[in-house]
């Protein structure tokens, strides 16, 4: 509001008040007073205090300006930042299920070898079990041998020896000599 408009507004009031006369309880030189000390305050207002509010004013407008400015920056660059993020998640979420795979993979390798490592130990514990028992097998055979070996000849002997008297020792004795004599006659001559 200029001084001009100011002054105006009071003549006016002024002017209406003057002519709506002093009848009626209407008090019109108090009211006319008043306005002209209201018009003269606000005109000292204006004219020394406007400048410094106008540049308050301005200075506040400018500054909400910038902040308004620098809000929607750091908005921008949050919303950048959330992107980012979002992508790295996304990213991350791939990488993970790609873990996931390879590591299911890895052990899936290890369970095979681990059967190829089992199957390959139960074939030479079978075949080590089977040279275990043939062998025991031979063994037994041998000892049951040499243990007929050994009671037939308890058995003969026994019966030799209750078949066979003192008689017959000295005859088979004699017979015995006269071989080796012959086959010693005969290497010799």
């Amino acid at each position: 509001m200029t001084m001009r408009t100011l002054l105006l507004f009071v003549a006016s009031t002024g002017t209406a008040l003057a002519a709506g006369g002093g009848e009626g309880g209407f008090p019109a030189k108090e009211l006319l007073f008043h306005a002209i000390n209201l018009a003269i305050v606000l005109g000292i207002l204006v004219k020394f205090a406007g400048p410094k509010i106008k540049d308050a004013l301005a200075n506040r407008s400018t500054q909400t300006r910038r902040e308004l400015q620098e809000a929607a920056e750091a908005r921008q660059a949050a919303q950048a930042r959330f992107e980012e993020l979002e992508g790295r998640l996304s990213g991350f979420e791939q990488e993970l299920a790609s873990m996931r795979q390879a590591a299911e993979a890895d052990v899936q390798r290890e369970v095979d070898s681990i059967d190829q490592r089992g199957d390959r130990d139960a074939r030479l514990i079978a075949l080590s079990a089977e040279r275990s028992i043939r062998d025991e097998t031979q063994r037994a055979r041998q000892q049951l041998r040499e243990d007929a070996v050994n009671l037939a000849v308890k058995v003969a002997t026994d019966a030799v020896e209750r078949d066979i008297g003192d008689g017959d020792h000295q005859r088979l004795a004699g017979e015995f000599l006269g071989a080796v004599n012959s086959e010693s006659e005969v290497a010799n001559g």
